[in-house]
């Protein structure tokens, strides 16, 4: 094995992957920027929200820390994110405001997308995840704790993580928190 980057997508002809050259990725891309901060994180956000975080469905319990703090939470994907965000706002009673960041994040994402699709149909490696998303969320502390509806958190900033959240179950029929 060599510590050759190359695009991981099955080539259709059976072909070998094509080796990628840092020094002439038509982007700019660095090693860094196509290199996950942590396969096995990666490759299991993969699994549940899909290649470039488009399925809006996925969702797993999820403990991390992060900057010395316990994150715990079910992580989404980021198309899964925008959508809550702008529910957010519409809860707080800013309905426009609410549209219009959804619509702003919603053009990003897509386009982050757009360009991931992209460079994968040229045969060339995509830009890494960076973020971690994730909805009902409690941050810990020692023995103390508060709750938040939404977090993201830069994956660089992740030293250790585990499946399974710490907060009480989900009915996922209501998507509402009960108690054991």
């Amino acid at each position: 094995m060599t510590d050759e980057p190359t695009n991981l997508t099955e080539p259709d002809d059976g072909a070998e992957p094509t080796p990628w050259d840092e020094q002439n990725d038509p982007d700019g891309y660095t090693l860094d920027d196509i290199s996950p901060k942590d396969w096995y994180l990666d490759t299991t956000l993969n699994f549940i929200h899909g290649f470039y975080d488009k399925n809006e469905g996925g969702v797993i319990g999820m403990t991390v820390q992060s900057g010395g703090v316990v994150v715990s939470g079910l992580a989404i994907s980021r198309a899964a994110w925008v959508t809550e965000t702008g529910k957010l706002y519409a809860m707080a009673g800013a309905e426009e405001t609410g549209t219009y960041v959804e619509k702003v994040f919603r053009q990003a994402h897509n386009a982050a997308v757009e360009k991931a699709e992209e460079r994968d149909a040229a045969d060339l490696p995509t830009r890494a995840r960076r973020y971690l998303h994730m909805k009902d969320v409690r941050f810990g502390v020692g023995d103390q704790w508060t709750q938040v509806p939404l977090w993201r958190g830069k994956l660089d900033d992740i030293t250790g993580w585990s499946l399974g959240s710490w907060n009480p179950k989900q009915d996922p029929a209501s998507d509402a928190t009960y108690a054991d």
